[in-house]
């Protein structure tokens, strides 16, 4: 059977990119995308196109993914954000009963990189270095302000706060909901990412010192060679047994790399790692199809910064303007392919 694949949410940084990515490595012909809104940035990547619910009405979300993949022969689902991820992970048993395979890590995987405070205690736990963490209410040792609040469990940088005493604190547990308390580390100019692939025998690793902009996005990257980095990305995946892609966020302090995030899932810096020859996306897909090559990637290990381009896109005549989001599905060959009406 011939292999189609869905990227959800193409309209952000991560599914645009790997739209793109997809788009070089295989061409639109095998390519869907879904989004909450017709005005998306990787619609151009992708053959195929539907407005999808938003992810937070749950168990809708997942009906009309499954009626949609039945309905176009989708064979995988690339979910891009967390809030899908978390969708499907709880949905396995039934897309993996009507053999649609799904490119997302593995529950434990996820079980302790979706809960920063877990994520923490692993890190600490393999002895590598990682901000201390409490719950509220938990005994502080050692707390020096100022300290950072953020949820346990939500993504972003949106409710990421800085106390710097007691009544802050307070006030600013109170604002984030499931929130956690960690030291503060490092400074802006000094974080990291690292994305890791593991097919469970070799674990390859690429890092970025990254300027953040638009959002939490990447803007600016610097390539980094620095063997603690491989070091800390092989202890990390090999602890979790990992088969897929994972991104390692760090800041520096000290002369040392401090691991505050894992994300387990494929990064905003995909595009830059593909540029690079570090193809996380495909080696995953092939992980998934049952294919036992090794990996063919030869490290360069090149300096190099790359840069995050903005451009424009227009949609003419208020395409899908009348479109009720909530409730209808649009097919994309109702649009015209070079902007036209609907």
């Amino acid at each position: 059977m011939k292999e189609r694949y869905l990227i959800t949410a193409i309209g952000g940084d991560i599914g645009s990119s790997v739209a793109r990515c997809m788009w070089q490595a295989y061409g639109e012909g095998d390519l869907v995308g879904c989004d909450i809104t017709p005005y998306v940035a990787g619609y151009d990547y992708v053959n195929g196109f539907f407005l999808a619910p938003p992810y937070k009405e749950g168990l809708r979300y997942i009906e009309a993914i499954y009626a949609e993949c039945i309905k176009r022969d989708i064979t995988c689902i690339m979910p891009m954000t967390e809030g899908e991820i978390r969708l499907f992970d709880s949905h396995r048993e039934r897309f993996h009963d009507a053999g649609i395979k799904l490119m997302i890590n593995d529950h434990h995987i996820l079980a302790t990189s979706f809960s920063k405070y877990k994520t923490a205690k692993m890190v600490r736990g393999l002895g590598l270095p990682s901000p201390r963490t409490w719950y509220p209410g938990e005994v502080m040792d050692g707390l020096d302000f100022p300290v950072v609040i953020k949820s346990d469990t939500g993504c972003g940088s949106r409710s990421v706060k800085i106390a710097y005493d007691p009544p802050s604190l307070e006030s600013s547990l109170q604002q984030t909901e499931d929130g956690i308390i960690q030291e503060y580390i490092g400074t802006e100019d000094e974080e990291y990412t690292a994305g890791v692939f593991s097919d469970g025998t070799d674990i390859l690793s690429i890092a970025f010192k990254r300027s953040l902009g638009f959002g939490g996005m990447s803007v600016r990257v610097e390539r980094v060679m620095d063997p603690r980095i491989q070091e800390i990305c092989e202890r990390v995946a090999g602890h979790l047994q990992l088969r897929g892609a994972i991104n390692i966020q760090m800041r520096k302090q000290d002369g040392d790399y401090y691991v505050f995030e894992i994300n387990p899932r494929i990064s905003s810096t995909v595009g830059f790692r593909y540029q690079l020859g570090f193809k996380d996306v495909e080696w995953w897909l092939d992980l998934l199809d049952g294919k036992r090559e090794k990996i063919k990637y030869v490290d360069e290990r090149t300096p190099m910064v790359g840069i995050r381009v903005l451009g424009e896109r227009i949609f003419k005549e208020g395409i899908g303007q009348d479109i009720d989001l909530a409730n209808t599905w649009i097919e994309k060959e109702g649009f015209d392919r070079k902007g036209g009406s609907y």
